[in-house]
């Protein structure tokens, strides 16, 4: 089926794509000569692997001093090797539950232990300060419509993916600059403009987040810049059933097997630009809206999703 502009609708099977002429371009993983952020210390939430990591390292790459967390200790651990490894130094983490206003207290502690005595403002009579939030802690225990979901799984989702986001800036907001110079960024999804059936909750806290860094953005303005991101699908183990390459679904009643699409295609083929985004896609645009380049953007949010949202038109 076609839609008005004679293009093949989303949820229609595309025909198998002949090779690019050129292979498409997404955010290099490579050191940038930025340094943006330098003598600034950044908190990111759910750091140590996927999304979270890759912020980590594209901060700390533009010289940010990084406090990373995950529910495991292993897990931090292995996030602050493979960042030595590229050279990034100034960072410290430890075990922490977002969920607990306990935990995000002893994370504060740390920061300040490893990097108090104004890094932001390089003068130590100013006292210690976190210039950049990044919340990027998220859960979706269930797949399934919204009026199967299970209350305590809906419970979990709004608890990690909402409510510990606005916890967290309560604790991290009294200790950020209050000269312009700070900023806050949600890590939302592209299920928040567009949910789909198995993901219903997960998405309603999504777009939650989107209104919850517009609502913030007021609150906080002209000290606090509060911006979010939307991406679009990413292949990390949080979205692995989404852009699994191995599992099919039929191309369509009475097709056959040759028809079979996996849950990757089926990602790619509902993109403009023809590819998967990448963890390094989202950290490019979480660097932007953190840094001074976005010195004049506050209450948006940044869809990056390969034209995802177009594509539906």
């Amino acid at each position: 089926m076609l839609d008005r502009f004679g293009r093949r609708r989303p949820f229609d099977l595309p025909p198998p794509l002949p090779p690019p002429l050129l292979v498409p371009t997404q955010a290099s993983s490579s050191p940038t000569s930025c340094r943006r952020f330098e003598n600034k210390v950044a908190l990111i939430t759910a750091s140590t692997a996927g999304i979270g990591l890759s912020i980590a390292e594209r901060l700390g790459s533009e010289g940010a001093s990084l406090v990373l967390c995950s529910r495991r200790q292993g897990n931090v651990d292995a996030a602050l090797s493979y960042l030595k490894t590229k050279g990034i130094t100034r960072a410290v983490g430890m075990a922490a539950h977002v969920g607990k206003e306990g935990d995000i207290e002893k994370l504060l502690q740390l920061a300040e232990r490893s990097f108090g005595g104004g890094v932001g403002s390089g003068n130590k009579k100013e006292g210690f300060k976190i210039d950049v939030l990044v919340s990027n802690a998220a859960v979706n225990p269930f797949a399934g419509s919204i009026l199967d979901t299970p209350p305590e799984a809906i419970d979990k989702v709004l608890e990690i993916n909402l409510k510990s986001a606005i916890m967290l800036c309560r604790l991290v907001v009294p200790k950020m600059p209050q000269d312009g110079t700070a900023s806050i960024v949600f890590i939302s999804s592209i299920t928040a403009f567009r949910p789909e059936a198995p993901l219903g909750v997960y998405a309603v806290s999504k777009t939650a987040l989107v209104a919850l860094s517009k609502a913030l953005a007021e609150e906080l303005a002209p000290t606090v810049r509060v911006n979010c991101v939307a991406p679009g699908t990413v292949p990390t183990k949080f979205a692995a059933a989404l852009t699994d390459d191995t599992g099919a679904e039929s191309g369509g009643s009475g097709s056959g097997s040759g028809n079979a699409i996996s849950p990757r295609e089926i990602a790619i083929s509902r993109t403009l630009l023809g590819r998967l985004g990448t963890p390094e896609d989202m950290a490019a645009a979480v660097a932007y809206l953190a840094s001074v380049d976005a010195s004049y953007v506050t209450g948006e949010c940044l869809v990056v999703a390969g034209g995802m949202m177009a594509s539906r038109l």
